[in-house]
């Protein structure tokens, strides 16, 4: 059992807005306990969080008005919760376990016609067990996904693509990501107010890994 006070840091990026691949970095975290150093991030992320979805609020509440002068163009916010699902790997070490825990999307659309595009920044959490020793780390990305989107009445379906950027310190293009999106939509007629379930397919392969996920959002659409 490794101490609290010299805990084993197990750290992954996630490569892509929707998948993880382990980089091979293990490092000892002196001086800070695993409960203490999750709470730090807990709060840090919390607020971050909280200040993106006051700034994509106001920035679509401005643009609102420029929807309602421009036929067929609508803008609109969403925000909910993801899953990353990373795909396993014969590079990783002997007794690793790769797997993904919730994390949390938001961000602006715009929608041109059957067009959508969006720039969600978006957190994916995974845990890396080595050992029986666990670690669950978290990477920031801003998706941008687009569909073309079908459908009619309250029910609609997306299809697409997407392109992730990596938007971590230390970063390189080779920690984006893309591939294929699939969505499904249930919205209130009238009001705006819609549920989005996702399906984000990675088609990069970053160490032998590809990188998935699942997400459900809540938002609204000022049309």
């Amino acid at each position: 059992m490794v101490p609290t006070s010299n805990p084993l840091r197990i750290l992954c990026h996630r490569s892509g807005g929707s998948g993880t691949a382990l980089q091979g970095v293990f490092r000892v975290d002196r001086g800070r306990s695993p409960r203490q150093s999750f709470r730090i991030k807990r709060r840090f992320l919390m607020k971050l969080f909280t200040r993106i979805s006051a700034l994509c609020i106001a920035l679509v509440a401005l643009l609102a008005p420029v929807a309602h002068a421009i036929p067929g163009v609508s803008f609109g916010i969403m925000g909910g919760a993801n899953l990353n699902l990373p795909s396993t790997s014969s590079s990783l070490p002997a007794g690793t376990e790769l797997t993904g825990t919730l994390g949390y999307s938001v961000g602006p659309s715009v929608g041109i016609g059957p067009l959508e595009l969006s720039a969600l920044y978006s957190s994916y959490g995974s845990k890396v067990t080595f050992l029986g020793v666990g670690q669950t780390t978290t990477s920031n990305f801003l998706d941008i996904p687009a569909l073309y989107r079908i459908g009619a009445g309250p029910l609609s379906v997306g299809l697409g693509g997407f392109y992730s950027i990596c938007v971590e310190s230390g970063c390189t293009t080779d920690n984006n990501n893309y591939g294929a999106t699939a969505s499904v939509r249930a919205s209130v007629p009238v009001v705006g107010f819609f549920v989005d379930g996702r399906f984000n397919l990675g088609l990069k392969d970053s160490a032998g890994s590809k990188a998935s996920s699942l997400a459900v959002l809540l938002g609204y659409d000022f049309i």
